[in-house]
């Protein structure tokens, strides 16, 4: 798919409102720097422009970081090598609603930072978060009240749960797009060649052994298609041809 420079504005739009709500959640941290770990702190946000949608941000200092102990991160055990290598655990969600039921759909980021990566981690973190919201950002147009034309898919139920423990949620029809526009805005913003930023993403996975060598170059062939397809000025490294 060839996209017209106005596909261009439309993208950089949403790239945009990532940038400025990672910088809300940024500031987030930055100000609550110091807080005594183990304290959860919540703060909500509502958007209404150009996407209507809530999110609700958890920030939490932890001295020692076990999955297996949160509620939040006890399903997602590579997040400790995340944690390990730059000082952060970080997960995202999205809570989309029909859109005959006019609610609101929720965005939900926690965050669990060790005081002692403050504030040496602060610009991986910044780059985190636009890519994070962006991706759930994806989801948003995908389906539910803010859904716009050229984002609409939906993967069905029984499909996404067969490869939510696989390699295969990956490939999955709605993530594909999700993965790229995130690791796409962040790596723009990093200035790096975005098979690099895929890469650096799947790391943890492959680092773990929850991803094989061909496994992993499946998704990595996927995902380079794809941004070939909708993002053709992106950046790749001399490894793409």
């Amino acid at each position: 798919m060839i996209k017209r420079f106005s596909n261009f504005i439309y993208e950089s739009k949403f790239d945009s409102l990532a940038i400025a709500i990672a910088h809300d959640l940024f500031s987030i941290v930055k100000s609550t720097a110091g807080t005594k770990p183990g304290k959860a702190i919540h703060k909500e946000f509502t958007y209404s422009d150009p996407l209507e949608f809530s999110l609700n941000f958890i920030v939490k200092r932890v001295v020692q970081f076990n999955p297996r102990r949160s509620a939040h991160f006890k399903t997602l055990p590579w997040e400790v090598l995340n944690f390990e290598d730059n000082g952060f655990a970080l997960d995202a969600n999205a809570y989309i609603p029909n859109a005959s039921d006019y609610d609101e759909p929720e965005l939900e980021l926690v965050l669990y930072i060790s005081p002692e990566a403050e504030p040496l981690s602060y610009e991986i973190l910044n780059h985190k978060l636009v890519e994070y919201v962006r991706h759930e950002i994806e989801h948003l147009l995908q389906t539910g009240i803010n859904r716009r034309t050229g984002h609409i898919i939906k993967t069905p139920g029984k499909v996404r749960s067969g490869a939510e423990s696989s390699y295969k949620y990956f490939l999955l029809s709605d993530e594909i797009p999700a993965m790229v526009a995130g690791m796409h805005a962040s790596a723009v913003r990093k200035r790096i060649p975005i098979d690099q930023e895929f890469e650096l993403y799947l790391r943890p996975f492959t680092k773990s052994g929850l991803l094989t060598n061909e496994q992993f170059n499946k998704v990595i062939r996927a995902w380079i298609k794809f941004t070939k397809q909708v993002y053709p000025e992106a950046k790749f490294s001399n490894k793409v041809y």
